[in-house]
């Protein structure tokens, strides 16, 4: 499975919102908290 919400996108542009799911939610934002934290 793969979570739409991770997946690389061009510039100005959105992600497959049909594809998002429930449960693609709690990875993505782990994934963005972890990125920041470690950019600090």
């Amino acid at each position: 499975m793969t979570n739409p919400l991770l997946a690389p996108v061009a510039p100005n542009t959105l992600p497959a919102f049909d594809a998002i799911q429930p449960e693609h939610a709690e990875p993505a934002i782990d994934g963005v908290l972890t990125d920041n934290r470690a950019a600090l």
